[in-house]
């Protein structure tokens, strides 16, 4: 194969992946994949009667990429599809991260005559299924509050009984609040978002949950706007390297911080090449054209590296520690007051 040809081969490998995540997000919207979970489906149970014609196309496209099995005139999830499509309690959930490539799919044009004028496109821009998969990405490894043995001392306070305050910074759908809140029933969280329609999103999720009494979700930019409260725990995932002021960020932090408390951060850093190149592309998609809205901004990007961040963080008034903590696309931080 001459070097154009394996070009060429690539280019359409890459186009299929494309077809596939669009067919997916069809989907997952239209409950295809749901149904299927249940029991294989003709077209026309798949459809319930409407629809049939697109039903049978997507069925057929399905089963090309090898997501379905054809069994008669029966379709089946192939082994495995169900755990990492259709099942969102599960370690193996990836649906929100094509619900997400495909919002940003719909808005490359907007993106390209944004950046191309030095200019960027705000979270906002991208609609309601972008800020909702955003929020379920993360969903399962929030709630089981794991990364809590990233900090042995506050862990052991938390499971002693102690009532400690919590804030979770840029919160996003609120998970890592609701989790807390249900492994430690004495934990009272706040949790912040920059974003009115997240926050909309967060206060219905805890709301679902039974935990309005434990959980308060408010709309705050801590970097302008400081509560007068102090935590013993102060957390932020996989949003400080999204921020156009992330000195001014950890500072409010910093401010709300109480003597003897930590912040813990966890941030995009993944070592494997392929999730690098998730990394990337997300940002290249969505992650930098939306910081670059705000003047100025630190346009980080993809990974905020430790050097970056420990310099952010003398700025603001910390001292950081990388944490030993082995994560295939995370890297988790403490940072204590100076």
């Amino acid at each position: 194969m001459s070097e154009v040809e394996g070009i060429s081969h690539r280019l359409r490998n890459a186009v299929l992946g494309t077809m596939d995540v669009l067919a997916m997000a069809i989907g997952d919207r239209l409950g295809y994949y749901a149904a299927l979970a249940a029991g294989p489906r003709t077209a026309a149970e798949l459809s319930r009667g409407r629809g049939e014609r697109f039903a049978q196309e997507w069925l057929d496209q399905q089963t090309l990429s090898g997501w379905l099995v054809r069994e008669d005139d029966r379709y089946r999830l192939a082994d495995g599809v169900a755990e990492v499509l259709t099942e969102p309690d599960g370690p193996g959930y990836l649906t929100p991260l094509a619900r997400q490539v495909a919002a940003a799919a719909t808005r490359w044009v907007a993106v390209a005559d944004t950046v191309g004028e030095g200019e960027g496109l705000g979270w906002a821009e991208f609609g309601a299924d972008m800020r909702e998969a955003q929020a379920e990405r993360n969903r399962t490894r929030l709630l089981s509050v794991g990364w809590l043995g990233a900090l042995p001392d506050i862990e052991a306070r938390l499971r002693a009984g102690e009532p400690l305050r919590v804030a979770d910074i840029g919160c996003g759908g609120a998970w890592a609040a609701i989790g807390l809140a249900l492994a430690f029933p004495a934990v009272r969280v706040d949790a912040y978002d920059v974003d009115p329609e997240t926050v909309v999103l967060a206060k219905a999720n805890v709301a679902e949950e039974g935990l309005t009494d434990r959980i308060t979700v408010r709309c705050i930019d801590i970097a302008d706007d400081t509560p007068l409260q102090h935590y013993d725990l102060i957390v932020a995932f996989e949003c400080l390297h999204d921020l156009p002021r992330p000195v001014a960020v950890l500072a409010g932090m910093h401010r709300l911080l109480a003597p003897e408390g930590a912040v813990l951060i966890a941030d995009v850093a993944p070592q494997d090449p392929e999730l690098r190149r998730l990394a990337y592309g997300l940002s290249v998609l969505i992650r930098l054209p939306a910081s670059l809205v705000s003047t100025p901004t630190a346009a980080i990007g993809a990974e905020l590296r430790p050097e970056v961040l420990a310099t952010y963080a003398a700025q603001a008034g910390f001292s950081m520690q990388v944490l030993p903590v082995a994560d295939e696309m995370w890297r988790f931080y403490r940072l204590v007051r100076s």
